[in-house]
């Protein structure tokens, strides 16, 4: 058993450098400018190295400055100092796999130093700065950095629940998210933006619609894509009554308003990138809208859960990706143990060959359960040829947000999870999604959780003692940090056992 006992905890914040404030010169290319992520990195750079004694400002690489501290952007295609230093064989060049990816180098320059950031493209160039950007928070001053890093999880996600979207419902949010790598990030639900035929819910989806196109617009800027959840089957009356429909698998009117929705959806609002759905625990619906459970309700109807279920995804699917070439994400999470969610013969029965695999994600949670700790991890990823999404829950040993007791540290249990899911050689993990997230920059239970699902899509395989001293260096300060680290990652075993 570990005891630690700490008498005092000092938080150590950045001395600024002696005789005022230390000054780095960022220096980007021309295809940056105007770019807004590379301006909120750049920004948030600033605001943080302005409490550090860092003063950073811009320069363009067309005018470079000399003999200073500089953060040179771009490889040697966008920038021409990068160009410079390998053209004299002093930087070689990376290769990547993913336009994300990205290559730090200090060079030390008589009295100053030359951090090069050299992306594999513009959202490759922001990434890398906002590493930078942690390092600074861990360290508080500027390090040597050395790295090269792509994230391994290709598809980083905010994930959605009821009419609660994560990631996308306001800019701020996309900013948390840009600093969290979220390249996919959601928005309004479905039901707020469907054109129906009724009043009010056309007048008011009509002006939701024009409220998205903004933020839309705003995460493209940031080089996000976006999407809308939705609670399925959940309807509007008006669509069954156009179509003459009931409410049964077995009447293929049904079938037709059901693809409808998604039509109308995506006629409506082209600038989408894609949508959300769960079949299960439907929880999203209020005003005039109503709910159908298309895998168990009307019992007349003799199809099978496995047969409903299925024929709703390639449903779905047709209409999402085969006539608008969105993306598709399924949310497969379940309430019964019997089904979908935990069971693999079950999975692997509804999601056979006959459902393509082009643009589409299915998600189990990690969890073979609710959101609980010491459980088993979900069963069902790694069953078929379609790509999957792991999807991480705060996970705490209170369900109250509002509780104020120490944090519950998730970080073992994730990692050894996705590190699980990972493990075949054929492994169809793609991405993660992180239902919930950080609305503040805290030392709570939900901070933690978003710093460690960041540094686990990048590296699933980096140490979390490393982690976990990283989030409470930033936090506590670095003469506290491995001390807090080790509190913080007993949190788990402490709640359960006492």
């Amino acid at each position: 058993m570990n005891t630690i006992i700490i008498t005092g905890i000092v938080s150590l914040f950045a001395a600024t450098a002696t005789g005022g404030q230390v000054t780095w010169h960022i220096v980007l290319g021309l295809e940056h400018a105007g770019d807004e992520a590379v301006r909120c990195a750049v920004e948030d750079l600033q605001e943080t190295g302005g409490e550090m004694g860092l003063d950073f400002v811009t320069a363009q690489d067309s005018e470079p400055p000399l003999d200073v501290n500089r953060i040179v952007v771009g490889d040697e295609a966008r920038n021409r100092i990068t160009a410079t230093y390998v053209e004299r064989g002093t930087l070689n060049t990376a290769s990547f796999s993913t336009s994300e990816g990205y290559a730090i180098h200090t060079q030390h320059e008589g009295g100053t130093r030359t951090i090069v950031v050299a992306g594999a493209s513009v959202i490759g160039d922001v990434y890398g700065l906002y590493w930078i950007w942690d390092r600074l928070r861990v360290h508080k001053d500027m390090p040597d950095i050395n790295v090269l890093r792509e994230p391994a999880m290709g598809v980083r996600l905010g994930a959605a629940w009821g009419r609660n979207a994560y990631g996308g419902s306001t800019r701020e949010q996309m900013r948390i998210a840009l600093r969290n790598s979220f390249n996919w990030v959601s928005g309004p639900a479905i039901l707020d933006l469907t054109p129906w035929s009724s009043e009010p819910e056309a007048e008011e989806n009509a002006h939701n619609r024009v409220a998205a196109r903004a933020l839309i617009a705003y995460a493209h800027s940031l080089h996000m894509r976006y999407y809308s959840f939705a609670n399925a089957f959940t309807y509007h009356p008006s669509v069954l009554e156009e179509y003459g429909a009931t409410l049964s698998p077995c009447d293929p009117r049904f079938w037709d308003a059901v693809q409808e929705k998604y039509r109308r959806l995506l006629q409506s609002l082209p600038e989408l990138d894609g949508i959300s759905l769960c079949n299960d625990d439907i929880s999203g619906f209020w005003g005039g809208y109503l709910p159908f459970d298309v895998t168990r309700e009307a019992p007349e109807c003799d199809w099978s859960y496995v047969k409903r279920f299925h024929t709703f995804v390639s449903k779905v699917h047709d209409v999402v990706v085969g006539e608008f070439g969105k993306t598709y994400f399924h949310f497969t999470w379940g309430l019964r143990d019997h089904e979908v969610h935990c069971q693999p013969e079950v999975f692997r029965a509804i999601f056979t060959d006959h459902i393509p695999t082009d643009n589409l994600y299915l998600m189990p949670k990690i969890t073979r359960g609710d959101r609980w700790w010491h459980q088993p991890y979900n069963a069902t990823f790694n069953q078929t040829a379609h790509d999957t999404i792991v999807l991480f829950e705060t996970m705490n040993y209170y369900e109250s947000g509002g509780a104020n007791i120490f944090p519950t540290f998730s970080g073992q249990y994730f990692q050894r999870g996705l590190q699980t899911f990972l493990m075949p050689e054929d492994s169809n993990v793609r991405g993660a999604a992180a239902l919930a997230g950080a609305a503040r920059d805290a030392w709570g239970t939900n901070s933690a959780y978003s710093y460690v699902l960041y540094r686990l899509m990048w590296e699933p395989d980096a140490p979390m003692a490393e982690i976990a001293r990283d989030f409470c260096a930033i936090h506590f300060g670095p003469e506290a940090a491995e001390y807090m680290a080790q509190i913080y990652m007993m949190s788990p075993s402490a709640y359960k056992y006492g």
